[in-house]
């Protein structure tokens, strides 16, 4: 349901290379799983594609201060840059490098595209790129954002509208391309991200999804993909959802948040 990092950097690679045409491109990020692997998956597409990556360089995901790194920023004389990472660090980046004189355009992925990033960047925002869908001007993206607002009584965010959708996602996982025996399958998953609560045996296996609606309309199946279950991984069987959530001590209740919140 959520697209993979992989793909969203050759995307945005093949808009830089043949949309917007540009040679020379600078590279920050903020040396995270999520924020270094989409700014490499970047910098390889861009590469492939014959874009010169003028600079590639991390720092801290704590950092706010981001002043010492611009100046690498110019070398190379890019025509824009990019920041893998997240929006509590994209909209100082963005602000102070504005104010020491960078006017060449930002870009950022996914995890910038963020009402966080347009308040702590201002006016400096202004002209940004991001690889995200138009996810509103449909007629069911407009409905859904008007019961959005009336059941919690503010505006809809980024995510809003993949958590609803993810919400009606039947999946199959099975052995065979016909799926004629279906090992595991799932229904009304809650997150954008599922982990089966059982153990899967090793060996190759083929997944599908598909959507419904309220009224209990579906979707076609989408195309089979495939993943493989070594021999040799490590069992680790995630408790379910509702059992999870029932181990939390209501004593103590906890909040999950990432490590830099």
């Amino acid at each position: 349901v959520c697209g993979r990092d992989d793909v969203q950097g050759r995307t945005v690679a093949e808009f830089v290379a043949n949309e917007l045409k540009l040679k020379r491109v600078a590279v920050f990020h903020d040396k995270t799983i999520y924020g270094q692997g989409l700014a490499e998956a970047f910098k390889d597409a861009l590469e492939n594609l014959g874009v010169q990556v003028t600079l590639f360089m991390g720092f801290d995901n704590k950092e706010r201060n981001f002043r010492p790194f611009l100046p690498k920023l110019k070398e190379g004389d890019p025509q824009l840059w990019y920041f893998g990472g997240i929006h509590n660090q994209g909209g100082p980046l963005a602000k102070q490098a504005k104010e020491s004189g960078i006017e060449i355009p930002f870009m950022s992925g996914d995890g910038v595209f963020h009402p966080e990033f347009l308040r702590k960047a201002g006016e400096t925002a202004n002209g940004a790129f991001f690889p995200f869908p138009d996810i509103e001007s449909s007629e069911p993206a407009q409905a859904f954002k008007k019961r959005y607002e009336e059941r919690w009584g503010k505006k809809t965010g980024p995510y809003s509208i993949y958590s609803y959708v993810t919400a009606n996602i039947l999946l199959e996982c099975a052995r065979d391309e016909r799926f004629d025996t279906v090992e595991y399958r799932a229904d009304g998953i809650v997150w954008n991200v599922h982990c089966p609560p059982r153990v899967l045996a090793p060996g190759g296996w083929l997944w599908r999804y598909r959507g419904t609606d309220g009224k209990g309309n579906k979707t076609s199946w989408s195309r089979v993909r495939r993943f493989e279950v070594g021999a040799a991984e490590a069992e680790l069987a995630r408790p379910g959802g509702e059992e999870l959530l029932a181990r939390v001590a209501q004593a103590q209740p906890r909040l999950f948040v990432r490590p830099e919140e």
